[in-house]
């Protein structure tokens, strides 16, 4: 299992039946290593796209290590991803809370998403809008102040 200071990414992409109603992106996060996933993604790449710019999205890391429920981040993460994306139909949750939905925020639902983040078995999902099929998995760590801290002190 990766720690704060290593990082892996791994990535599967699957279309046809799996989830053929939205596009959406889910992260389940664990303790240094969080899993970015995109399901209904209109391509296959689109899938891989969105996922794997939130996986490394430092802004992203941070906001999750730091129990921050920053939908925007994600938002702006997949929207410049380069995948299809609908803004007016796209969603973002944590956990069971949607913070936003169909270009409405939700803000008042940030400390109950705040209080989520701090647990340890997470889950993010942000719908793409377009209603494709694919779904793509992207395993990565967090980005901690003690990860950045350990790579700045070290030249290669």
């Amino acid at each position: 299992m990766p720690t704060a200071s290593s990082t892996s990414a791994a990535v599967t992409v699957k279309g046809g039946s799996m989830r053929t109603t939205r596009s959406a992106v889910r992260f389940t996060i664990r303790p240094a290593l969080r899993t970015p996933s995109t399901t209904g993604a209109a391509t296959e790449a689109d899938a891989w796209l969105a996922a794997r710019a939130m996986a490394n999205s430092p802004l992203v890391k941070t906001a999750v290590h730091g129990a921050d429920p920053n939908w925007g981040r994600l938002v702006a993460a997949t929207g410049r991803s380069g995948a299809a994306f609908v803004l007016d139909q796209a969603r973002v949750r944590i956990g069971s809370l949607v913070l936003f939905e169909q270009g409405r925020p939700f803000d008042e639902r940030a400390p109950l998403a705040a209080q989520y983040l701090q647990g340890t078995n997470l889950e993010i999902a942000v719908d793409l809008g377009t209603g494709g099929p694919f779904t793509a998995t992207v395993w990565t760590c967090d980005l901690t102040a003690e990860y950045v801290k350990i790579n700045a002190e070290y030249r290669t």
